[in-house]
């Protein structure tokens, strides 16, 4: 429909912002925006949760929004306070990160975000430091942030970022929701999830939960600031947790039939739902898998230097 086409060229719009701020911090630090543990706040507050700032964060001089950067380099720098991401600052919602066909109620006092970072074709912890994807850690010397240079398999073929609803409450559908089940983990199928939904399409209320999914924007685990191209888009979401543990984060989107994603040279592009993803039930290789994705044209999409020679509109 018309509204539906103009709601999707704004989300698209909203996307590339995010994309181009994240591209200037690259051309300004050398470097592209950290997922987690940052150089930058590990000097300024080395203190217990100074690795939990997400790419969000560190990217809002490039979206425009200095003085919330500033506010939070003053809540979170102070010596002898924990730098905590979930200060006052993060209630500020950032109307670049929310795409207008989602329309997530508030969740609570804090600023959303639809927009994530990809982390590549391997699900894992929030914190390990595999470089699959443009989300990557700061963390020690094999886990710098990323470089333009590292993105072998080329800036168009890669994705940056893409979409990802904001989550619902109990009884949610399947993409808008999140599943809970113990044992979801790093080396769990892609269909593991769809176990967990019903014949109407949502989450039983046993193992629903979907209240914060990307409910805190300067949170850097997978539940807030992340996906992964491991399974195909709108496809269930599901782990043993909704934070550090929320371990399958698809992207996903109110758009009918894909999502849209942004690539590490800025361009956008609408992803199809049925775009190839290899076999859902392989369950996710070891953390220091190095080769090209198992997960098809989506899963090689998702990695920076897997060395898959694939193309997508």
């Amino acid at each position: 429909s018309a509204r539906e086409s103009a709601r999707r060229s704004a989300c698209t719009s909203r996307l590339k912002q995010v994309a181009l701020a994240a591209l200037t911090h690259e051309n300004a630090k050398r470097s592209f925006p950290p997922s987690s543990h940052t150089p930058e706040m590990a000097v300024l507050n080395p203190r217990w949760y100074w690795a939990w700032f997400s790419w969000a964060c560190w990217t809002l001089p490039y979206m425009e929004e200095q003085s919330l950067y500033d506010r939070m380099i003053a809540q979170v720098s102070p010596p002898g306070l924990y730098p905590e991401p979930w200060a006052s600052f993060s209630n500020t919602q950032i109307a670049t990160l929310l795409c207008p066909s989602d329309g997530a109620p508030k969740i609570n006092t804090r600023g959303q975000t639809n927009y994530r970072m990809c982390r590549g074709d391997l699900v894992s912890a929030w914190h390990w430091n595999h470089r699959r994807g443009a989300a990557v850690n700061g963390w020690g010397a094999s886990n710098r942030p990323l470089k333009m240079a590292e993105i072998t398999d080329g800036t168009s073929n890669t994705i940056m970022f893409g979409e990802a609803q904001i989550g619902r409450y109990v009884n949610a559908a399947a993409t808008g929701g999140f599943g809970i089940k113990s044992g979801v983990g790093s080396g769990s199928a892609p269909s593991t999830c769809g176990t967990l939904v019903d014949s109407n399409g949502t989450y039983s209320a046993a193992v629903a939960s979907g209240n914060i999914i990307g409910g805190l924007w300067s949170m850097a685990v997978d539940g807030y600031a992340n996906f992964y191209t491991y399974a195909r888009p709108n496809s269930p979401r599901c782990g043993d947790g909704v934070e550090g543990t929320a371990i399958v984060m698809p992207a996903s989107s109110y758009h009918p039939g894909g999502v849209v994603v942004a690539r590490c040279d800025g361009s956008t592009s609408f992803v199809a739902d049925d775009i190839d993803a290899g076999d859902p039930n392989v369950a996710s290789p070891d953390n220091n898998y190095k080769a090209q994705s198992i997960y098809g044209v989506f899963g090689a999409l998702g990695t920076i230097s897997g060395g898959e020679a694939v193309k997508y509109p």
